[in-house]
């Protein structure tokens, strides 16, 4: 990811994949929330995924 986000309006959920399978809630985003910066600062993959909570 080269980009960084900011939440405007609605929810997202951050997600970590777990060894095992499956993904665990890291924490929900709300209004005024941003991701997308560590990536994007020091130059590495994204680390969580991040999905929309609402529309």
């Amino acid at each position: 990811m080269d980009a960084l986000y900011l939440l405007l309006r609605g929810r997202c959920q951050v997600l970590h994949p777990q060894p095992g399978g499956g993904e665990r809630l890291v924490r929900t985003l709300g209004e005024g929330d941003m991701f997308g910066e560590i990536a994007l600062m020091l130059g590495l993959s994204a680390t969580a995924t991040v999905r929309a909570e609402t529309s």
